[in-house]
């Protein structure tokens, strides 16, 4: 999957997942055991061959750095490309952090601009699924969209979820769920396929007007004007983002169905390696 680079927002509904994220953040939350849940992401890319890849972080990244670390375990320790990870970074002159992913963008616009890469994939780090995201760059390119967004078949069990309608793939409303529901729907899972110049010329539209929210403040107003396409996730896919998610989903995993999906389909899930050497006790 040449000409595609990578950002991953590790801080996902922090808010939500109270003590979870005390002392770390959402993308260094622990799952299915020895797993981190940006495992998932970053091997996905990886395995898809986008290997230019910047992970934004917001707060309490100390344990994301211990399990990342240079990224070798997903073979990211190299000199064209490799891993980026963005600390925070202040924006205006009240010295607060970014608040959205608008502003996030915008803080590394730079990295953005300098990769030689002509599309970009955004993705946030608590999801849990085992993708080829060639098959969407296939997708994007067949249908000329603009934007390729990545959708579920799931009933939206909490709030302000985004609910998307389409029509042949086609984007027609983008909506946030109220309440939770039993009804089953197209649900986004915060990925999305874009070119880098319409993504930076978004982005610097809405940030300059303070707008700071990437889904209500540029795809559900750009509707009509750019091509927005939605592409089914048809294998297991896992939000987390709220405690009781967490729960449920790593529970999920007990379903060897759930588990084959995930972890033993034609891709691999990667994660940290602790391979010190072992320890012989003798009397």
């Amino acid at each position: 999957m040449n000409g595609v680079m990578g950002v991953i927002f590790a801080s996902d509904n922090e808010n939500k997942l109270n003590e979870l994220t005390i002392h770390r953040t959402t993308a260094s939350l622990p799952f299915c055991g020895r797993y981190r849940l940006i495992d998932f992401a970053l091997s996905n890319f990886v395995n898809s061959g986008i290997t230019q890849i910047g992970i934004v972080t917001r707060s309490n990244y100390s344990s994301l750095m211990d399990h990342i670390r240079m990224g070798r375990d997903w073979d990211l320790n190299r000199k064209n490309g490799g891993l980026s990870v963005f600390p925070p970074f202040v924006l205006n002159s009240s010295r607060e952090m970014y608040k959205g992913k608008i502003e996030a963008i915008y803080s590394i616009q730079g990295f953005i601009r300098r990769s030689p890469e002509e599309y970009v994939l955004l993705s946030n780090s608590n999801i849990a699924m085992n993708i080829d995201f060639d098959e969407v760059m296939a997708a994007h390119l067949a249908a000329k969209a603009d934007v390729t967004m990545l959708v579920h078949r799931a009933k939206p069990t909490t709030s302000r979820r985004l609910i998307v309608e389409s029509e042949k793939n086609e984007v027609k409303d983008l909506y946030f769920s109220i309440t939770p529901t039993s009804e089953e729907k197209d649900l986004g899972l915060n990925v999305y396929l874009i070119k880098k110049d319409l993504l930076l010329s978004l982005v610097e539209h809405e940030y300059a007007r303070g707008h700071v929210d990437f889904e209500k403040d540029i795809l559900m107003k750009q509707l009509g004007s750019i091509r927005i396409n939605s592409f089914l996730v048809k294998s297991h896919a896992a939000i987390v983002d709220d405690v009781r998610t967490y729960y449920n989903e790593s529970m999920k995993v007990l379903d060897p169905a759930i588990r084959e999906d995930l972890f033993y389909g034609d891709s691999i899930i990667y994660t940290k390696v602790k391979d010190s050497v072992p320890t012989i006790y003798k009397e």
